[in-house]
C-alpha cells in the first residue's frame, strides 16, 4: 500500500520455519569451510530486505493456499534460493525453505 507522500506502507513481518532455520545453519557451516560466508550473509540480508519491503514483487509465484490465504513464491539471490509464503491480507511472510545454489560449472 503506497501513501500519498510516496512512502511505502507497513513493512512485512518475516519469520522462518524451524526447518528453514536448520537449512540456513547448515549452509552457514558449509560456506564457512569454503570461505564464501560473506556472499551468503550479503545475499540473506538482501533477501530479508526484499521480503520486508515488497515480497509480492520479489520472486515468482508457485501456488496459492486458498484457505490459508497465502501465496507461495520462490526467489534467488546468488548464492541462495528460498521458498516463502506471503499472506494475502496481512503483512506476514514465512520463509519455508532455504538452499544454497550450486557453484559448479559444467
Amino acid at each position: 500500500m503506497a501513501h500519498s507522500n510516496g512512502t511505502s506502507g507497513p513493512r512485512f513481518r518475516v519469520s522462518m520455519l524451524e526447518v528453514a532455520k536448520a537449512q540456513l545453519r547448515d549452509i552457514a557451516v558449509s560456506v564457512a569451510e569454503s570461505g564464501s560466508d560473506a556472499a551468503v550473509t550479503t545475499a540473506f540480508r538482501n533477501i530479508l530486505r526484499s521480503l520486508e519491503r515488497d515480497p509480492r514483487e520479489f520472486g515468482e509465484p508457485l501456488f496459492h493456499y486458498r484457505k490459508l490465504k497465502m501465496t507461495v513464491r520462490c526467489a534467488a539471490a546468488i548464492p541462495l534460493y528460498i521458498v516463502y509464503a506471503v499472506h494475502d491480507e496481512q503483512p506476514v511472510v514465512v520463509i519455508r525453505r532455504i538452499a544454497a545454489l550450486s557453484s559448479d560449472t559444467p
